[in-house]
């Protein structure tokens, strides 16, 4: 779970924020509602904003450390920034990295190492479901190519670092038979 601390007031609620505890079990961190974010964004801290920047820089590897060490809240606004981007997987990557005084407090790190590795376990599957559709459109007489996130992820620095989500493939060859090929599945 996360705890998120903020000192701005909720101008709905009237509520000092960092009274509010926000819960993010790990089953739904990939379907938290988007107005979170919309809302969250508005009340986060510049520096975290400018800590998650400096943070893609690393996991490209143009940067080795950050410019200064992260506050807890900074690293919890930096961890919400990475979920609502789907770049957990990819900032673990560099967060591992970081020098000791500059890595998110353990309990941080610990889920943030979880959630990396149910990112590769899935990336894994996809990977292998991709290859298994491939396979099976060209053994049946179709050509076919891989487009967007699972071709793409092989140029990330860690392939496997990236959430999967849907494969989509061009299938060569006249539309209907390929409709019909694939209704007949």
């Amino acid at each position: 779970m996360l705890l998120l601390r903020k000192e701005k007031i909720n101008q709905k609620s009237g509520l000092k924020l960092k009274q509010l505890i926000f819960y993010i079990p790990l089953r739904s961190v990939f379907r938290i509602p988007q107005f979170f974010f919309a809302n969250l964004l508005q009340t986060m801290p510049v520096n975290s904003i400018h800590l998650f920047f400096q943070l893609i820089r690393c996991s490209l590897g143009q940067k080795k450390v950050l410019s200064q060490v992260p506050t807890e809240d900074d690293w919890n606004g930096i961890f919400l920034l990475a979920q609502e981007h789907t770049l957990i997987g990819v900032l673990f990557h560099a967060v591992k990295n970081l020098p000791a005084e500059q890595r998110p407090p353990l309990d941080l790190y610990f889920q943030w190492f979880a959630l990396a590795d149910k990112i590769k376990t899935l990336s894994q599957q996809v990977n292998k479901r991709t290859t298994e559709a491939v396979d099976k459109f060209e053994k049946d007489g179709f050509q076919c190519v891989v487009l967007k996130g699972q071709g793409i992820s092989l140029l990330y620095p860690d392939p496997l670092s990236r959430t999967p989500g849907d494969i989509d493939l061009w299938v060569m060859d006249d539309r209907k038979r390929v409709v019909d090929y694939v209704l007949a599945r």
